[in-house]
This record gives C-alpha cells, structure tokens and sequence, in this order.
C-alpha cells in the first residue's frame, strides 16, 4: 500500500499553492429587511420557549439566516430570482464574467440542493455553461458529468457541486478556481470541496474564493449576544447551553461560534 499525503515533506514540491480569498458581500436592502425581521421574530419567540424547544429554535433560525444571505428568494420560496436582491449574485456576476473572458472554469459549491437550482437559473440566464453534481447524480451519469467538464473541448464553463454530495472522491482538476458559494457547518467539508482541483502533480495554482457577509456577521452578532443576555443563557462549548447536542447541530454550534 502506497499512500501519499499533501504534508509529506517529498510531495510539497509536486503541489502547487493554494490561495484563498474572501470575497465580501454587501446585504441587497431586501435581504437586510428580511434578516432583521427574522432576528426580531427569534427575540419575541425565545419569551415563550424553554429547553430543547428554545434549543430547536435558534437553530433553525441559523438556518433561515444562512438562506437570506444566499438569496433573498431562497427564504422566501419563490420562483424567481432577481439579481439586485442578493449580494452573493452581484459578486458572482462580478467574478464569474472575467474568468468566463479568460476561457477558464470553475468549481461553485454549495450546502443546498435548492440553492443549485437558483444557480443553475442564474447560468442559464447568462448562457453559460455547465455541468451538476448533487445528491441524486448517481453512478455513470456523474461521471460522465466529470468526463464532459474535463474535456478541453467541452463548452461547460462552470461545475456545479454540492458540498456533502461533490466534495469529496472525485478529480475536477480542469478547473481553474473554487468558489465556496455558501460554507458548510462542517469546516471540513469545505476544505474537502477545495481538494477537488487541489491535487498533487497539477501544474495550475487554482484560487479560492470563499463569500463572506461581514454586514449579515456584525447583525448577528450584536443581535444574538443581546438576546442571549436578555434570556440568561449561554452558547457555552459544555454542551450545557441551548445549542448543546451532537451530530449536525454540533457543527451548527460550531458555525455560530465563528459568527459570534
């Protein structure tokens, strides 16, 4: 059994540098209504829940938070997307036009199968290109997916991916940069998704780039800190708090901590 690692002090000079920015995104004034209304909701609601109701609560409301900064529609549940109503799409948009320019490809993944689908819209719209792999890609369709989008006459400009389905086990090296649409609870998973293109013996130096939401971050945190002193509960790391627990609501808890 050979097993070569990325740490491996012979292997570092095989492996090209992996640079990650973070992309910062403004709030569309759409998303700001409906993030401070969605705050203001979990402040009155939190009044009349205790334990692992109150527990459930602020959970979900991650969640809902998380769907506003992808897409105001997202939350919503409506069927059409506007441009002018997501930070994230602006910045795409702004992204996605010089690498298309340059004849590149890129890798775009996301935690949610619903947010392919506004991604996929928003290609098409534009005309470009591309291939998907999500949860319900089984088998020989995804790999012909990844055979059609490694081959340098393939017209697929970008390789939609979601992150628990996509970020791991497969080779997408033709791509040029990874863009991490919205991050998943697990750190992990991320730097997983990263890996695709990120591989020994490749000549590129593929660019990350990751969307951050500093605006939606400072709401969030002054809000959930003012409501977690106004209710007398803590986000300790004990397991002893209302994000206590394990499984994904552990990684929920993890994702919050960054936040707050």
């Amino acid at each position: 059994l050979l097993r070569r690692m990325k740490t491996d002090p012979g292997i570092v000079p095989d492996l090209p540098e992996k640079t990650e920015m973070r992309a910062e995104c403004g709030l569309a004034k759409k998303q700001v209504a409906l993030y401070e209304k969605t705050l203001k909701d979990l402040e009155k609601q939190l009044e009349s829940k205790d334990g692992m109701e109150r527990r459930g609560l602020v959970l979900t409301t991650l969640m809902q938070l998380k769907q506003i900064c992808n897409h105001a529609s997202q939350f919503l549940r409506q069927d059409e997307y506007e441009l002018k109503d997501s930070g994230k799409f602006q910045r795409l948009q702004q992204i996605c036009q010089p690498i298309a320019e340059r004849q590149e490809r890129v890798l775009i993944f996301t935690q949610m199968v619903r947010m392919l689908d506004i991604l996929q819209d928003f290609l098409d719209a534009r005309a470009y290109g591309f291939e998907r792999i999500d949860g319900n890609v089984h088998g020989s369709m995804r790999q012909a997916a990844i055979d059609r989008f490694s081959d340098p006459r393939s017209a697929a400009f970008v390789f939609l991916l979601c992150t628990p389905a996509g970020g791991v086990g497969i080779n997408l090296t033709a791509a040029d940069t990874v863009i991490i649409y919205d991050s998943d609870w697990n750190p992990q998973n991320d730097l997983q998704a990263q890996a695709r293109c990120h591989r020994i013996m490749e000549a590129s130096n593929p660019p990350m780039s990751r969307y951050t939401m500093p605006h939606a971050t400072y709401i969030m945190r002054s809000r959930l800190r003012s409501v977690v002193a106004t209710h007398s509960w803590s986000l300790d790391r004990k397991g002893t708090g209302p994000l206590s627990g394990g499984g994904p609501g552990r990684c929920r808890r993890a994702f919050a901590y960054t936040h707050l």
